[in-house]
């Protein structure tokens, strides 16, 4: 989330239209959309710890050609190299939480405490990415950016994590291209998931352009960035009573359904604390749904294709996160920051109804 509000606002000041803005925030999803399939079957067979750290080498490497040389080539490779490292990243760490949980219970338990740290880091990350780059401009900004990327690196290489090798990962079932998709709950939970990937990633953007449009300086934005990732900590610190007391599936469709009323209200906010006020509802709903969506997906994945399924489920997000920033970025001057917001709006609405319809 820091490197979509911080790399966005380097072009911005830098002289990008907002076409070229738009384009940026696509790459952080085109790499990982042509690659998802792929680096998911690899995944499978050697099992999660090379990818995890093939990731986050790519998130760290991704600040070198721009604190070489700053410029809107590097900025648009650092797109690129740091969406791909963090997809990869959370599909690898999604499947690796979700093998050593032993119920579904305690899956949605296990996946909603390392979103929690997740949310910390989206708390933290874009207030310290924002303040570096008004400070100290864009090298220091393209630093603090990557850095997660390195310290990852150095956890990895101590030992002490869930990740495994080749030994650990589990023989894959024979696969036909497709197969997965004709799975009915399988199904309903990648067009769910996918949804909440979609609004997650879109949201730094969407923030962007709004308080910019609105008046807004780079570290106001980053404190309505702040707002939603708080509302997601307080989210994820009640996934495990919500899910002793309430069904799945339906916590998700009431997830789904408040997320779509922020969405339809975000063009009324238009002073910073109604837009603080919406952001962290907003981490309410996505706080309470993430994991829940995810353990719904990994519940229903044949034996021996997590990855590939996740792989799957990031493919379909990513498809729907490159189309809405290049939309946005060459038709904004016309409608604004309503139209998208809206779409996802009545996506989210219809992702609800299909939730409460699975078992």
């Amino acid at each position: 989330m820091t490197a979509r509000l911080v790399l966005p606002s380097m072009a911005l000041e830098q002289g990008a239209g907002a076409a070229l803005t738009g384009l940026l925030a696509a790459l952080f999803t085109l790499a990982p959309m042509l690659l998802n399939l792929r680096f998911g079957r690899w995944a499978d067979r050697v099992g999660t710890l090379r990818p995890a750290m093939v990731s986050a080498g790519l998130i760290a490497g991704a600040s070198i050609p721009g604190l070489l040389r700053p410029g809107l080539a590097q900025l648009l490779l650092a797109a690129g190299l740091i969406g791909a490292g963090t997809m990869f990243a959370h599909a690898v760490a999604t499947r690796a939480v979700a093998q050593s949980s032993p119920t579904e219970a305690a899956r949605a338990r296990n996946l909603g405490t390392m979103l929690l740290f997740y949310a910390l880091f989206q708390f933290l990350g874009p207030i310290a990415g924002a303040v570096a780059l008004e400070q100290g401009g864009a090298r220091p900004a393209l630093a603090v950016t990557c850095l997660p990327g390195a310290l990852a690196l150095l956890l990895l290489g101590r030992g002490r994590h869930v990740f495994r090798g080749p030994a650990g990962a589990t023989r894959a079932m024979p696969r036909r291209r497709g197969d997965l998709v004709m799975l009915p709950d399988l199904r309903r939970w990648l067009v769910t998931g996918s949804m909440f990937g979609a609004v997650l990633t879109v949201y730094p953007f969407v923030v962007s352009v709004h308080a910019a449009m609105i008046g807004l300086s780079t570290t106001q934005a980053s404190l309505v960035l702040g707002a939603c990732s708080a509302g997601t900590i307080v989210a994820r610190l009640c996934v495990a009573p919500v899910v002793r007391l309430v069904r799945l599936p339906l916590a998700l469709a009431a997830a789904l359904m408040l997320g779509a009323l922020v969405y339809a209200l975000l063009p009324a906010m238009t002073g910073l604390g109604l837009f603080l006020a919406g952001s962290a509802v907003l981490g309410l709903s996505l706080g309470m749904g993430v994991p829940i969506a995810l353990s719904l997906l990994m519940g229903t994945t044949p034996e021996g294709r997590a990855n590939e399924t996740m792989g799957l489920s990031m493919t379909l997000t990513n498809f729907i996160q490159t189309l809405l920033p290049l939309l946005l970025g060459t038709t904004g001057e016309h409608l604004g920051v309503a139209g998208m917001v809206w779409a996802m709006a009545a996506g989210m609405a219809a992702c609800a109804v299909l939730a409460a319809r699975g078992r």
